[in-house]
């Protein structure tokens, strides 16, 4: 087991407050100094608590832990024993994804919460029957690329995220969003080139897209292809239509062809006797955008790895 699938299974430990793996008895001790750290759950789907045990433990292979706390708010605060080691423990751990629990947000701590935990969605009826209309009948994931063909194994079709729809939903100025976040997938860069696989030789995989869609969406592809960038301007796929048809048809096609692409790094990881992250992931962020107001957000949907294990190579 890698570094990181260790470091994610005693930080899954450490929310459910069991034990964690090589679990010791680690109390942190009343020492202060301006090193600290603060570890929470991104986006949350229910309330949580870090225990100060498991957190010393997660934290002592970088370090010393002085001091260990954990706040109202269930998020841990931890002091290091140098600006080093909390350098260190950022760049291991921000955007780590603990399976079940979701994304772990490491950053220096100024006294302020990093965030809440996400409350179920409370759209107002106005907006559930926009999107209840806009999702009514949601298209199947088709097969990608005549040329490449479709990638293996099972995927997952577009969901409906809403109930069905009642009369008199006005969708003439709505617009569906989604945001495809590419999780750990840059660690073979420049070499790999993922932005330049989902692009195509002269954005033949886009324009693809586009035509299949009969030109009614947006699609575009940007930030930077980096594990250590921040979250936001980390490299992802945005797509964005008023027609709900292109919208499910675009997002289909968008995740079989990044689900493919995934499948070519794992390939290429192994030829250079390497192993793609365990955390490797795609996850699609859905926002509703209705004129003159800001997009709304709707949810998300975790795409890759799919419901079944992949094969091997």
């Amino acid at each position: 087991m890698d570094k990181n699938a260790q470091l994610a299974q005693r930080l899954q430990a450490a929310v459910k407050g069991e034990p964690s793996p090589e679990h010791a008895s680690a109390a942190a001790s009343n020492g202060f100094s301006h090193n600290r750290i603060r570890i929470a759950l991104w986006d949350a789907e229910a309330p949580y608590s870090f225990t100060e045990e498991d957190l010393a433990q997660v934290f002592s292979c970088f370090g010393a832990v002085e001091r260990v706390e954990v706040d109202f708010n269930g998020e841990g605060i931890v002091t290091l024993p140098s600006l080093a080691a909390l350098e260190d423990a950022i760049k291991e751990l921000n955007g780590l994804v603990v399976p079940a629990l979701g994304h772990i947000v490491v950053e220096v701590d100024n006294g302020n919460p990093i965030g809440k935990v996400k409350e179920p969605a409370r759209l107002s009826d106005e907006v559930q029957n926009l999107v209840a209309a806009l999702r009514e009948v949601p298209a199947a994931s088709p097969a990608f690329d005549p040329i490449r063909g479709p990638p293996p194994g099972p995927l997952q079709a577009p969901a409906p995220i809403a109930p069905p729809p009642r009369p008199g939903a006005d969708l003439s100025k709505s617009k569906l969003l989604a945001k495809m976040e590419l999780i750990d997938c840059f660690g073979l860069e420049p070499a790999f080139g993922i932005a330049g696989r989902l692009l195509g030789e002269k954005n033949t995989n886009m324009l693809h897209i586009l035509k299949e869609c009969n030109h009614q969406i947006d699609i575009g592809i940007k930030g930077k292809a980096s594990n250590t960038a921040e979250r936001r301007e980390r490299l992802h796929l945005t797509v964005s239509s008023t027609s709900p048809q292109a919208y499910d048809k675009a997002v289909g096609l968008v995740e079989d062809l990044t689900v493919s692409v995934f499948r070519d790094f794992i390939e290429f990881a192994a030829q250079r006797g390497s192993q793609a992250p365990p955390t490797l992931g795609l996850m699609r962020h859905e926002y509703l955008e209705t004129e003159g107001n800001q997009p709304q957000y709707l949810g998300h949907t975790v795409i890759f790895p799919p419901p079944d294990p992949i094969p091997p190579y």
